[in-house]
Formats: structure tokens, C-alpha cells, sequence
């Protein structure tokens, strides 16, 4: 009876003095925005910028601090979100994402070590549901413009962690690679993960930046320029390269050529998939060529990721091949410092070995064919907001051929692709009701329908806080 009392008590309490001034929604959106900033936060800043902090594999421990930052802001928005009361508030991930989560569950079940693999996978769906969350409820514009300042933020505070340590770039002896020594990385861990986010700057200020004055906008993407380049991170700048084509290709792009596209889409994945069944052996020859300077030393590394999947086909189970201890999966495969490595600077191989073809299917589905498809055939969505989603989708495509972060927990570019989809998510769910509004419109009088679909509209990027 008591914990009834306190449980009733709880929903029930008045708000803080400051939230009482505010309307449900504008509160909801209030915490939706805190949290996005302590998410963003935990992404450039971490708890210990500035320091190097590489994965031991012998451990495979987790940041617990990071861990629980990531728990409150998931419960803040369960609290916040008002979802108690509102149990639809609950369901915002599209039915492909949640099949990704449901399958990456199921491989536990053969999991090389399912602990570990659990606790992996509940960050990362956590991380999900809250990126999704925090964009539903935000709505497109209020959350573009927190990102943009974020983002900005986040590249002084590099340039001022530069200026006033070495630690910020890249010193002799810091790891193994000599050829990090002198990158910039800031205040983030590694030159790669810096070279990543100065990108994704310039393609949230390239596409829909417009509402920035042009000096700061231009400072912006010159300075997220030569940082990147001052970051020597190769994949970065030359996929970014072509992001920003493919996003400009969009912006010209007529919804009115979808009729051939999925035609045209269904003949070039059977084209696709009969060249590579039938020349797998030569695709995969370079992999096990002697020259280990190919792509950086990653033919070594794709090898030992190749021959573990060829010996268990249905994968090690989610998040169980690398960091998982001395007797993990890798070390049965490789005893030097491949297996040291911490990922397989594949995103797809990584998939492939720990969830397997199928959940590399789902992943490809839910992530890259699922969004593109939704974005080159609707005729709704607003088309500048639209050419980033598509810039940030090909670049994390791109970027993952070399690097591994697609359901890599909090890694940079697996946010940032996660906040590109709930998006667009978001975005289809206010197009959604925007065609609804427009069937109920037009049984009305000519002059309320339109003032009706306007406000509708209106909504679909978002309005003020």
C-alpha cells in the first residue's frame, strides 16, 4: 500500500517552480534538448579529454562513468518524455531498427561471451531509443540548431585544446602506428574520430545552414576544413568529398523518376550480387596478399576477421569478437597486435563475424536501403533537410569501409547516423500527419484546410521552444 502511496505521489508531484511556467509540451521539449546537449557533451568532451585511453583487451571493461552519463539521460527521457502517460511516446523506432536490436538479441544466445555481449547491446539500444526519442519530440529546425551550435562548440574547443597542449596531437610513442605522430585529434581519443566529426560540421553547415549569417557560417566551414585536414584522416576527407556530391546530386534530384528507380534498384543489386558470388575468390585474393601496406595494414587485419566467420557462419554473437578478453574469439585467430586492435576497421566484416549475414542484412536494410528509399521517393519531405539526411548517410557508408562504427555503441559516427535517422523518422512521422490533416482539409472550406496545412507544415521542421 505504501509503495502504491509513493508511486502515486511520485507521478503526481508538482513540477519545479520553472516547469510550472511551462506547457507539458514545452517542458517535454526543455528536457529533450538538455538531454541531447549532455549526449553531444559525453561524445566531444568524455570524462577524460585530453587523455589517451586505449582498449584492453584482456579486461574487457567498460567506461562506467560513461555508462551511467548515458543511463540518466535515458531515464530523464523516460521521466521527461511523460511516457507513463503517453505510452506511444515509447514507440519511435521504425520497425526495421527494432529488428536489428531484436536480432542482435537473439545472437546472444550463441555468444562467445554473452555478458559481455549484453551489456553492449543495451547501450547501444539504449543509445538509439534516446537519439530517436530526443528527435521526435524535438522536431527538425530546434534540433539542427542545437547541433549546429554543438558543433561549432565542439570545433573551438579543439583549436583551444590544440593551442594550449601537445597532448592534443598525436606524440611519439602514444601508440603503436608512427604515422598518427603529429595529427591533430584534439580533444577526442584519436585522429580518426576527430577527422570524423569535423565532416559531419561541414555537411551540417554545407546543407540547411542558411539561417547562420555567412561569416560565422564560412568561419565554421573553414575551420572544420583545415582541422580535418590538419587531422590527416584520409577516409574523412575523401568520402566527405563525396557526400557533399551526392547531397548536391539530391537537391536537383525529381521525385517524379521514381517509377524507374525501383526497377533500376532491383537490377543493379542482382547485377551486384552475381559479381561478387561469382568472383568472391578474386575480391577477396588482395585480402591474402603478402604486401601488408595495402590499405594501411588492413589486408592483414580483414583476413583474421574472414577466417573466423568461415568457421562460424552465424558469427560470434553481438558485440563478442573484439575486446572480450585473452580468450576471446580473436585471439584463437591472431596473437599479435591485430588482435589488439579493438575492431576490424570494417563495419560490414565487423557485423558479419559477430551478428552474422542475417544481421548484416537487417543493419544494410534499416540503415542505408530502408532511409534512401523512403528519401528518393517522397515528395513531402522538405528537400534541403532531405539532402543532408542523404550526405550523412553515404558519408557514414563510405566511412565504414575502412573504419567500424555502425552499432558500434557511442561511437561519433554511429550517433551522428542514428540522429540522421530519427530524422528522418520524425520527419516522415509529421509528413504522415500532414496528409492526414489535408484529407480532413479538404472537406472543409478552402480557406481553413489551407491555414490547417500550413501549420502542419510548418511543424514538420519545428517551431519554437
Amino acid at each position: 500500500m505504501r509503495g502504491a502511496n509513493n508511486r502515486h505521489y511520485l507521478l503526481n508531484m508538482p513540477p519545479p517552480p520553472l516547469m510550472a511556467l511551462m506547457s507539458p509540451a514545452r517542458v517535454r521539449r526543455v528536457i529533450a534538448l538538455i538531454a541531447m546537449v549532455m549526449l553531444f557533451g559525453m561524445l566531444v568532451i568524455g570524462t577524460r579529454p585530453l587523455q589517451v585511453r586505449v582498449a584492453d583487451p584482456a579486461t574487457a571493461m567498460g567506461d562506467s562513468t560513461r555508462q551511467f552519463w548515458y543511463i540518466s539521460i535515458f531515464v530523464m527521457l523516460i521521466l521527461g518524455s511523460q511516457c507513463y502517460n503517453n505510452m506511444q511516446r515509447l514507440w519511435v523506432l521504425p520497425p526495421s531498427m527494432a529488428l536489428v536490436l531484436v536480432w542482435s538479441a537473439v545472437t546472444l544466445f550463441w555468444s562467445a561471451d554473452p555478458g559481455i555481449g549484453m551489456r553492449r547491446l543495451l547501450l547501444t539500444a539504449i543509445l538509439i531509443w534516446s537519439i530517436f526519442r530526443i528527435c521526435d519530440e524535438l522536431g527538425f529546425r530546434r534540433s539542427m540548431a542545437a547541433l549546429r551550435i554543438i558543433l561549432a562548440v565542439a570545433l573551438v574547443l579543439n583549436f583551444a585544446a590544440v593551442a594550449a597542449s601537445p597532448v592534443a596531437v598525436h606524440q611519439e610513442g602514444e601508440r603503436m602506428d608512427l604515422n598518427l605522430v603529429g595529427c591533430w585529434r584534439g580533444l577526442l581519443e584519436h585522429k580518426n574520430y576527430t577527422g570524423a566529426l569535423c565532416a559531419v560540421t561541414v555537411l551540417a553547415f554545407v546543407f540547411g545552414g542558411n539561417h547562420w549569417r555567412l561569416l560565422p557560417r564560412a568561419a565554421v566551414l573553414a575551420g572544420s576544413s583545415y582541422f580535418l585536414y590538419r587531422t590527416g584522416s584520409k577516409t574523412s576527407m575523401n568520402i566527405l568529398l563525396v557526400a557533399i556530391g551526392t547531397g548536391w546530386l539530391y537537391l536537383l534530384y525529381s521525385p517524379a523518376y521514381r517509377a524507374f528507380l525501383v526497377p533500376l534498384a532491383m537490377v543493379a543489386g542482382a547485377g551486384i550480387s552475381y559479381f561478387v558470388t561469382t568472383r568472391w575468390g578474386v575480391i577477396v585474393a588482395p585480402l591474402y596478399s603478402p604486401d601488408q601496406s595495402l590499405l594501411t595494414g588492413r589486408v592483414v587485419i580483414w583476413p583474421v576477421v574472414l577466417d573466423y566467420w568461415y568457421d562460424h557462419p552465424w558469427g560470434a554473437g553481438f558485440g563478442s569478437f573484439w575486446n572480450v578478453g585473452l580468450d576471446g574469439p580473436v585471439f584463437r585467430y591472431n596473437q599479435d597486435w591485430v588482435a589488439r586492435l579493438g575492431n576490424g576497421h570494417n563495419g560490414y566484416l565487423d557485423l558479419l563475424v559477430t551478428i552474422g549475414p542475417v544481421g548484416l542484412a537487417l543493419v544494410m536494410l534499416a540503415v542505408f536501403v530502408s532511409p534512401l528509399t523512403s528519401l528518393l521517393t517522397s515528395l513531402t519531405l522538405p528537400r534541403g533537410a532531405a539532402a543532408w539526411i542523404v550526405s550523412v548517410i553515404v558519408f557514414a557508408f563510405g566511412h565504414n569501409l575502412t573504419e567500424s562504427t555502425l552499432l558500434d555503441r557511442d561511437a561519433l559516427l554511429e550517433v551522428h547516423l542514428m540522429f540522421a535517422l530519427g530524422q528522418l523518422a520524425a520527419l516522415l512521422r509529421a509528413s504522415g500527419e500532414a496528409k492526414a490533416v489535408r484529407s480532413k482539409g479538404a472537406v472543409e472550406t478552402r480557406g481553413g484546410a489551407d491555414a490547417v496545412v500550413a501549420d502542419t507544415n510548418a511543424a514538420m521542421v519545428g517551431g519554437t521552444l
